[in-house]
């Protein structure tokens, strides 16, 4: 009888350290993944921003929007001055975006049309904030999709 319950508190013992392990390790990959797509993201955002737009009154770290929309959205805020230190429109600055990723090869998703969206754009109390979707991955892009489908 008291090796069955060896057994079984073995059985138990394993299962649990696979599945801390396991957890760990897919933890570690997706913040590989959005520190990654984070630096490609602020490097274009900020190039835009900074060099072709003049904007400088900005933090210079963007901050992942949240998992509440799933582990694998890359979407990321963005804090500027105030909505009028923003010399063009959502549309425009976002081509501005896509068309500076493209010079730079920036890979995307391939159902994507492009590699950055606009997601989401307001004023706040102190501060003007941009969200810029990075449409790398599957999850990102449904995301952008779920966004279009709720604003029709």
């Amino acid at each position: 009888m008291s090796l069955m319950w060896l057994i079984i508190i073995s059985i138990v013992i394993v299962v649990i350290i696979y599945e801390l392990t396991h957890r760990i390790l897919i933890k570690r990959a997706t913040l590989i993944v959005q520190r990654r797509a984070q630096s490609i993201t602020d490097q274009i955002v900020f190039d835009v921003l900074n060099d072709k737009l003049n904007i400088h009154d900005c933090d210079q770290q963007s901050t992942l929007v949240s998992d509440i929309w799933g582990k694998g959205v890359l979407s990321f805020e963005y804090n500027i001055g105030t909505v009028d230190s923003v010399p063009v429109t959502r549309d425009e600055l976002e081509r501005q975006l896509n068309q500076l990723a493209i010079e730079r090869n920036v890979d995307f998703f391939q159902k994507a049309p492009q590699a950055f969206k606009i997601t989401d754009w307001w004023q706040g109390k102190k501060k003007f904030h941009m969200d810029v979707t990075y449409l790398m991955n599957e999850a990102s892009y449904e995301y952008v999709q779920d966004l279009h489908k709720l604003g029709e």
